[in-house]
């Protein structure tokens, strides 16, 4: 059986004495100030947690931290079985987040965590036929945060197998169609981390411009967590994917940790005293004082590198997927989509962007969801972000460029030109002097029903390998335009005569205002066409 040892210049230290010695290993800090333990501080100094058969590797507060939840029982969702049920993992208050290990010898790693750290929380399974919605933990700003502020370390803290991140050969990833684009700041990368005894993981890592994440995450909390932008907002993506990664494992890659990497001159510099990672306010006062001394660097996410998207994947199995008797396939994985979607809400977020491109797949037909750039809450005690009462409200959003071209509902493209005819670039900065709610109606649309619509127009590429409009926009959009006309019935369409009644049915339920702004997902996911032969 393989045993897991801490490893410095001096001695060999088995995981057990850490355990001994600390309650909450989170707390490394502790640890690294007692004098009592003076081993404690090559330890930590020396930044080496290895298993002897170097299968698996930890660093000292990163992975110490990420023991919290190993997976005894290598469980993962499955979004495509065809099941409504749910199972999940919920932890308590104070829970670490999750990391899968990638190798057959899980049982005898967490044989050891078990027995000898008492911090470590029993992790319960949890079955809700309706959701798998917990109502102690729905999406909120201050919720999110406490999450984040439990993934952020230094870059140079971070190791995979025994390998720093600063080593780390990272390959480029282009942004779709933005290669040359320079609105976009944030940069990504692929990179695959390999161990001596063959097993290997591929991570994602996204950089952004620690200049940016200050500004919004100034704008984030002046807005208690509810700016809105016409742009990415990595704040509110880093948060949501925290967020998720702690209570809702199985939506979206795995989040490893959120790293904060200084340029190379302010790597060996002293911060200041006491734990800069203690919250996200002093986080970022610290970055704000360090830019002020003109520190670069970035804010890192990296990730589990998570198969491929549905559009690259269609792609490849366009032949199989399309060919005669094939639409059990194509209505397995709308049937998957809609259960991601779902689950995603019953989190109490929303994602904005819900495309082709956003949803992957694994080798193993598994989906999950990225880029939460566009995200936003699902639920507000502020209406339309003006302060009310102890009321919970279903959020709005006054910023319309959401997803992509062809996904925008006429809502966002109304609101769009309404924008555009006032010359208007910060809808929140305008709204500040417009106080009555019906009058700031006019500059909102509801972020569920787009999330609906984007569905809808999923269900369509999918079906049909193609769209059947180009915007929907009945002035810019002939076919949009007659498809309104005709109160949305797709048998105007040649492409849509010969395709499933009921299929046609549940996309105009998604697609018309007046039938998704009251339509449940769950209720959806129960359609008895879903389990009928095709």
């Amino acid at each position: 059986m393989p045993i897991l040892v801490v490893m410095d210049k001096w001695i060999n230290v088995p995981l057990y004495i850490i355990y001994k010695h600390s309650r909450n290993l989170s707390e490394y800090e502790k640890l690294f100030k007692n004098t009592h333990i003076p081993f404690m501080r090559r330890i930590f100094s020396k930044k080496g947690i290895k298993e002897k058969n170097d299968n698996w590797l930890l660093n000292e507060k990163t992975n110490v931290y990420l023991f919290g939840r190993l997976n005894k029982n290598n469980f993962e969702d499955n979004f495509f079985e065809g099941e409504t049920n749910d199972t999940h993992w919920v932890g308590e208050e104070h829970s670490f987040s999750k990391l899968n290990i990638l190798n057959k010898e899980n049982e005898n790693i967490n044989s050891i965590i078990d027995k000898n750290c008492d911090s470590v929380k029993d992790m319960n399974y949890v079955y809700n036929n309706e959701s798998c919605s917990d109502s102690n933990h729905l999406y909120n700003w201050e919720l999110g945060k406490e999450c984040l502020i439990k993934m952020l370390d230094f870059s140079y803290n971070f190791c995979i197998y025994g390998k720093n991140y600063d080593l780390w050969e990272l390959k480029s990833i282009p942004t779709n169609n933005c290669e040359n684009d320079n609105l976009r700041v944030h940069k990504m990368y692929e990179t695959y981390i390999s161990s001596e005894n063959g097993n290997g993981i591929r991570l994602f890592i996204k950089k952004i411009p620690i200049s940016e994440w200050v500004n919004q995450y100034k704008l984030m909390n002046e807005y208690e967590g509810e700016y809105m932008v016409n742009a990415e907002n990595y704040v509110m993506e880093v948060v949501a994917l925290s967020f998720l990664n702690e209570y809702y494992p199985g939506i979206a890659p795995n989040l490893y940790r959120v790293l904060f990497e200084p340029d190379v001159y302010y790597i060996g510099s002293e911060f200041p005293e006491g734990d800069i990672f203690q919250d996200l306010d002093t986080f970022n006062q610290v970055l704000t004082n360090e830019l002020e001394k003109n520190m670069n660097g970035y804010i890192v996410m990296v990730s589990e590198y998570y198969g491929e998207n549905i559009n690259n994947y269609i792609k490849r199995q366009r032949k199989k997927m399309f060919s005669i008797g094939r639409d059990k396939k194509k209505k397995k994985l709308l049937y998957n989509c809609l259960n991601l979607l779902r689950k995603l809400h019953s989190a109490g977020l929303t994602h904005l962007d819900f495309t082709s491109h956003n949803i992957l797949i694994s080798d193993k037909n598994k989906l999950r969801l990225c880029d939460f750039g566009k995200a936003t809450p699902l639920y507000t005690y502020n209406l339309r972000h003006i302060n009310s009462m102890k009321s919970i409200y279903p959020f709005e959003s006054c910023a319309p460029y959401v997803g992509k071209v062809r996904y925008i509902p006429p809502e966002c493209w109304e609101l769009i030109k309404k924008q555009e005819h006032l010359d208007i670039t910060y809808p929140l900065e305008y709204l500040k002097s417009i106080t009555d709610q019906e009058e700031r109606k006019t500059f909102y649309f509801d972020v569920l029903s787009v999330d609906k619509y984007m569905l809808g127009i999923l269900f369509i590429w999918i079906w049909n390998y193609n769209f059947l409009w180009k915007r929907s926009d009945p002035s810019y959009d002939e076919q949009y335009l007659k498809f309104a006309e005709f109160d949305m019935d797709l048998d105007i369409f040649k492409q849509t005569k010969r395709w499933p009644n009921e299929l046609k049915n549940i996309i105009k339920q998604l697609l018309h205002i007046d039938y998704r702004k009251n339509l449940s997902l769950n209720d959806l996911s129960k359609n008895p066409w879903w389990s009928s032969n095709i």
